[in-house]
């Protein structure tokens, strides 16, 4: 499920692309990303301990700066500013 929220939140708060948020995901396609988010969202409507589990996240990280503009998708590892995946 981890996986999951962070393609969500990725694309929920950044302006990446989805071949973009598939990188530091183990390099998925950008249409396996579009699949993820299409059915997590689906998820969401429908169970509450997931809905419950993402606001969490998304709270933890209400205090995370924004992206740089600069942001390169290869950097992710490296970007201090902010690592879904570590909140996770």
């Amino acid at each position: 499920m981890a996986r999951k929220v962070g393609i969500y939140l990725m694309r929920k708060h950044t302006g990446l692309t989805n071949r973009e948020i598939g990188e530091p995901f183990g390099k998925i396609s950008y249409s396996a990303v579009a699949k993820v988010q299409e059915r997590f969202s689906g998820q969401l409507s429908t169970d509450r301990s997931s809905r419950q589990t993402t606001q969490e996240i998304r709270a933890k990280m209400s205090h995370v700066k924004p992206w740089p503009s600069s942001y390169n998708a290869g950097s992710f590892t490296r970007c201090p500013r902010l690592q879904i995946t570590a909140i996770l």
